[in-house]
């Protein structure tokens, strides 16, 4: 009660101290966190979590930050060290105690150590936020110094139904009273049902009920907060306690909710949210922290990561081949290496990327495909190979032709392949459930243990001797992992892509004793199981838009829902809003007189808001402008007439989402179906294409690939096909054309440098 009674005088005093929990206390990031490697060191675009969470701090004027740690405790303090000086001066402590086995134990152990006296910012240690604390520290003061009780201010973030953020467990509505921003009542939705005690909004003049907005794990407290948590020491995390606390008559203390605007707050609470809010760090969404800008020089060195378009950041030390493509929001750490191996000159081998992050010393092969891909520092990846929204750890090898389906996370030095296919939501660790590493078999066929699989430092393999950019790794002697990173006389040298047809200095690939029917013939790894009694395993949710248990079952009334109209798809919302964008924007009876710029930033933004694919938009922006032309019931010479006026004045917009050939393909096959579906004059279907051509939407190896590989039997569609013909000869006429030009040219310059040189000849003589 002294104790209380003290803090509260000093609630007046600006915030100078903060709190992180950088244990999660839960295992949805198994089997990368099985070891010892804490959710906190986990990488985000090649930066771990809590350097996020630290620069949060650092940039509200915190000075000194406490961070509670259990597991992997020697490697957070040991990063810590490393980065200290760039935080500088925020004092940076830690306090580690074995005995927390929840968020409620972290927080009873401050208030037992007596660690905390004033007002405190508290965060969990996979938190990334650009929130100006600031004001809101202010707010909170001003509370405190009106009421004694004031327990906590929680801060929320607006977030829409379908964000991928909005897990099950984050699905949560809040009310509030507006004057005084007191919440009032904190639940979660049943089914499509809300329940709010009529008592809340009948004693009060004004409340706020918010389904958008989510928690951001950011809460600015007082001392009180730790004493709350003792005396109700069976509550294990803050949702608990903040129930416990309004919902309770007898309990005095208040707690706030505040809705900052135009700010960032995510926590990396699953694997889903781990790839919503990497694709919002690369696509900029919570500015300034962007790896071309933040970065502490001992992890990152953000001075050396370059900003291209679309949202594409690549390190200056690294390589990429010729055959690689970096369609859109793509980090590319130090020293990687991409589209580098022995058909590199084949220009059918290309290698495709978008959505991913590259660790440093990463080397990819050619031919392969990688989406939301997410590679951390010496991964190795064969030739002609796919990677679909996954996770692969430190070291990890993948020889030629292996596929690995949505879902997937790899354990650090796992081994998959050749020609392997890794099922969906598939979990391989190093590992087998006794803790065992796989067992080699020799030339002989005999199987000893493998003693060459020990752990790398479980810190992102950051060497701790030096606070510079500098990473070891542990290697076998077998050919299978001779292409991580080798290190030799303190110098890095990159191996090479190991071909399971190949063989190196060390001899033939290696056999282990291993799930093979999983990982491949030359593989080295175990599949995955969580614990029956684990009851917090979150799947990756790959356009889904909620987590949901990996046990969990369809509920059986689900038919009792049958009758209920269905829920809007992410797709049918933005095809809305843009639908209703180009009724309010573009008039048709001047579409010559048009500006879209306005028109293009409300759709991008639209587009970031329901997380549409890329790939899709021009598609749905093609059948949208159709449907613009024909909803108002125009004749079809008007429609035919006024399409390609509407092509032409969106086709700039058009030209962003079509850079590879396949999209453009995509945009004639959609051009060409919504044209006989409306009897489109052939006419005008020239003129549209003619305008995508002209505007870059199509290119012209991608108009000449689709009029000749399209066949068709019907006559209408023949027709339609066939009145592209001249333009085609047209497009083939100019290239000839163009070739022929430019010889024309290189002859005229030598006969006019001869002339020349004949003159001064004849000048000389005379």
């Amino acid at each position: 009660l002294l104790f209380d009674s003290h803090s509260a005088m000093k609630n007046e005093e600006e915030f100078t101290e903060g709190v992180i929990v950088a244990d999660s206390f839960n295992h949805r990031f198994s089997p990368l966190t099985r070891h010892k490697r804490p959710r906190a060191l986990i990488p985000v675009c090649n930066i771990p979590l809590i350097d996020y969470t630290l620069e949060l701090f650092h940039r509200n004027g915190i000075k000194r930050c406490i961070v509670v740690t259990n597991h992997g405790h020697e490697d957070i303090a040991k990063h810590l060290k490393k980065v200290e000086s760039y935080f500088e001066p925020m004092a940076i402590e830690t306090m580690h105690s074995e005995s927390t086995r929840s968020f409620g134990d972290a927080m009873r152990e401050l208030k037992q150590r007596t660690v905390i006296a004033n007002n405190f910012v508290l965060v969990t240690g996979d938190v990334i936020s650009n929130i100006n604390l600031k004001p809101l520290m202010e707010r909170h003061n001003s509370w405190c110094k009106q009421d004694k009780t004031t327990l906590m201010t929680m801060l929320f973030t607006p977030c829409d139904h379908d964000h991928p953020l909005r897990s099950a467990e984050a699905d949560v509505f809040v009310v509030r009273d507006t004057q005084t921003s007191r919440l009032l009542h904190r639940g979660a939705p049943k089914g499509t049902h809300l329940d709010v005690p009529i008592d809340l909004i009948m004693e009060r003049s004004r409340v706020e009920m918010r389904f958008d907005v989510v928690e951001s794990h950011v809460y600015l407290c007082s001392p009180l907060l730790l004493s709350e948590f003792e005396d109700q020491f069976n509550c294990l995390n803050m949702p608990q306690l903040v129930d416990s606390v309004i919902n309770n008559d007898i309990v005095s203390s208040k707690v706030y909710a505040v809705i900052p605007e135009n700010a960032y707050a995510a926590q990396c609470a699953n694997l889903t949210a781990y790839d919503a809010i990497s694709k919002d760090v690369m696509n900029r969404w919570c500015y300034d922290l962007v790896p071309d800008i933040f970065g502490p020089p001992a992890v990152s060195s953000s001075s050396r990561y370059t900003y291209r378009r679309n949202h594409i950041y690549v390190e200056k030390s690294a390589k990429l081949g010729r055959n690689c493509q970096l369609l859109e929001s793509a980090v590319v750490g130090a020293n990687a290496e991409i589209a580098f191996g022995e058909n590199n000159d084949n220009e059918n081998n290309k290698t495709t990327i978008k959505s991913s992050v590259f660790g440093n010393y990463t080397k990819i092969g050619t031919g392969c495909s990688l989406d939301s891909a997410y590679l951390f520092d010496g991964v190795s990846v064969g030739n002609n190979c796919s990677i679909d929204h996954a996770i692969l750890g430190n070291n990890v090898t993948v020889l030629d032709n292996v596929t690995i389906q949505e879902g997937c996370v790899i354990e650090h030095s796992v081994t998959l392949g050749p020609n392997v296919t890794i099922a969906p939501h598939t979990l391989v660790s190093l590992r087998d459930e006794d803790g065992r590493d796989a067992r080699k078999i020799d030339d002989k066929g005999e199987e000893g243990y493998n003693d060459d699989g020990e752990e790398e430092d479980e810190n992102g393999s950051e060497s701790s001797k030096s606070l510079q950019r500098t990473f070891t790794y542990n290697y076998s002697d077998d050919a299978a992992h001779l292409n991580h990173l080798q290190m030799a006389k303190g110098e890095r040298k990159l191996g090479r892509i190991v071909s399971a047809d190949t063989e190196s200095d060390a001899g033939k690939l290696s056999k282990y004793e291993c799930d093979n029917d999983v990982v491949g013939e030359f593989g080295r790894g175990f599949v995955f199981h969580h614990s029956d009694d684990s009851t917090d395993i979150v799947r990756w949710q790959i356009g889904g838009m909620h987590g949901c248990d990996a046990n969990e079952e369809e509920s059986d009334d689900s038919e009792d829902f049958d009758d209920e109209p269905d829920v809007e798809t992410p797709v049918d919302a933005f095809s809305r809003e843009v639908l209703d964008l180009l009724q309010t924007r573009m008039n048709l009876a001047s579409i010559e007189d048009c500006s879209i710029s306005e028109l293009q930033l409300e759709i991008t933004a639209s587009r970031a808001a329901h997380n549409i694919p890329v790939e899709d938009i021009s598609v749905i922006i093609a059948y949208l402008l159709f449907k613009r032309v024909l909803e108002d019931e125009v004749h079809v010479d008007s429609a035919s007439t006024l399409l390609p006026k509407v092509f032409r004045a969106m086709g700039p917009f058009l030209a962003n989402y079509t850079r590879a050939k396949d999209e453009q393909l995509r945009v004639l096959d959609e051009v060409f179906c919504l044209c006989i579906q409306e009897s489109i004059s052939g006419k005008s279907f020239v003129a549209i294409v003619n305008q995508l051509y002209d505007h870059n939407v199509t290119g012209e190896d991608a108009i000449l690939e689709w009029y000749s590989t399209q066949q068709y039997e019907e006559d209408n569609l023949v027709a339609l096909h066939n009145s592209l013909e001249k333009f085609v000869t047209w497009l083939k006429t100019a290239e000839e054309e163009e070739s022929s030009e430019e010889s024309s040219e290189e002859e005229a310059e030598e006969e006019s440098s001869e002339e020349d040189e004949t003159s001064e000849e004849e000048t000389d003589e005379d």
